[in-house]
């Protein structure tokens, strides 16, 4: 029975890191899951939120925005593939602020289409993740 896995975390433009983990708690487009070592195949969509990572050897844990992507399970690798990777001390929480009063701003005038919606609300939860995981 494994104790650990290798953890890839990919981003369009760059291999972000690699890691030896014990768990990753990460959000899925349907919620929160949880990976634990031999964790069954999988490939599932990723939503937006606060990604987790437990460290192998000395439980260290990090926290990371993630916005978008995939995340694929195959025996002891587990690839996280998305949009946005950012660990805590790396977000801007000043310009995520303001990207959350100007979309604030945006919802209050006047009537949208779904698809101006959809890209508001999207923007919205992005800016208030990256306050939370960044404060």
């Amino acid at each position: 029975m494994a104790t650990e896995f290798n953890l890839k975390l990919l981003t369009p433009s760059k291999s972000r890191d690699e890691v030896k983990s014990t768990s990753v708690v990460i959000p899925g487009s349907q919620g929160y899951m949880t990976i634990l070592p031999d964790h069954a195949a999988l490939i599932s969509e990723l939503g937006i939120g606060e990604m987790v990572v437990t460290h192998s050897g000395n439980s260290k844990t990090d926290k990371y925005f993630l916005s978008g992507g995939f995340l694929e399970v195959i025996g002891d690798n587990v690839f996280v593939m998305a949009e946005h990777i950012e660990l805590d001390s790396e977000i801007d929480v000043s310009t995520a602020k303001k990207t959350l009063e100007e979309v604030t701003s945006q919802l209050s005038k006047g009537s949208k289409s779904p698809e101006e919606l959809t890209k508001l609300s999207g923007q919205l939860k992005e800016a208030e993740y990256r306050i939370k995981i960044g404060s």
